[in-house]
């Protein structure tokens, strides 16, 4: 059958596997150069993941009006969803940063519920709701304002908002 076939080593491929051996590329300069390039590479995203993780990044977090310039100011892009919990709008915005927090770790996404934040809505004029205020160290840079900007209906898909947020530069997206 053509199981065993399959089984059976044919005599000339003995030959081949003979003159095959897997120490011959060990002495592969180049190879090893690659190798040892992207072991490096390895180690530096591990580093930089952890360095992410220790500042709280990979979570969708909900912030105070307290807690909000430390948070802003600690990492280099931060994104701050504006909202509040009777806007189903905003219940559709939070799905979606719920699910970029965990793949873009270079990014902290927070909330803040904008009724207990008159401060920060005065001074960022946040007048429509869902609103995110997009931070590149410490400084507002851009806004993405209810809808329009993703597609303008509920059913957006999250690569569209992932999109808009690389545009404002707080996000590495790579498709």
């Amino acid at each position: 059958s053509w199981y065993l076939v399959a089984l059976t080593t044919m005599p000339h491929e003995e030959e081949d596997n003979d003159s095959f051996n897997e120490d011959d590329f060990d002495d592969d300069e180049e190879l090893n150069a690659i190798r040892e390039k992207r072991m490096a590479e390895l180690r530096d995203h591990m580093k930089d993941k952890q360095e992410f993780l220790s500042k709280q990044h990979g979570q969708y977090r909900e912030i105070t009006e307290q807690e909000f310039l430390p948070e802003v100011t600690s990492s280099q892009w931060v994104v701050v969803h504006f909202y509040h919990d009777d806007f189903t709008r905003c219940k559709i915005m939070d799905k979606h940063l719920g699910e970029m927090s965990g793949v873009f770790l270079e990014t902290k996404f927070l909330k803040i519920q904008a009724d207990k934040a008159p401060f920060f809505i005065e001074k960022l004029q946040v007048k429509v709701l869902p609103c995110l205020i997009l931070f590149k160290d410490g400084v507002a840079v851009d806004r993405v304002v209810g809808f329009d900007e993703v597609g303008g209906v509920d059913n957006f898909k999250t690569d569209w908002l992932a999109r808009r947020l690389a545009k404002g530069g707080v996000l590495k997206y790579h498709r």
